[in-house]
């Protein structure tokens, strides 16, 4: 079984980072939302995805849904971040259930300045 240093179990390492009543396979999410709790507001860079790779997404709307086309791979790393907006309490912005905005174009488009090309996908918890 795996184990901390200190000889504690992970789930016992868990337990003390997170706090009782708390558990998750994502420790560094959790950890990340206990220093900063936002909002995760960025422009450029990667996205923070709520539900997964925004990539993913705008390559299955390209594919027509196929997930497993051979090209869905190459189709996601094509698409970059230009922005995320995350739902804010303080400047009255929610998107669905506390969701972010990501604005995303692909990096040809990017390139020739085609801004037309890009599109905004949401996702929410």
């Amino acid at each position: 079984m795996a184990g901390t240093a200190s000889g504690a179990t992970l789930a016992e390492a868990v337990r003390t980072v997170l706090g009782p009543g708390r558990s998750g396979t994502d420790v560094f999410g959790e950890l990340r939302w206990e220093v900063d709790k936002g909002p995760f507001h960025q422009v450029g860079g990667f996205a923070a995805p709520v539900q997964g790779p925004v990539e993913n997404e705008l390559a299955a709307l390209e594919l027509a849904d196929s997930w497993q086309d051979p090209g869905f791979a190459g189709e996601a790393a094509r698409w970059v971040l230009l922005a995320q907006i995350d739902s804010c309490q303080e400047a009255g912005m929610c998107w669905g259930d506390a969701g972010m905005l990501y604005w995303v174009i692909r990096a040809e488009d990017l390139a020739a300045g085609r801004f037309e090309a890009g599109r905004c996908a949401m996702q929410c918890g």
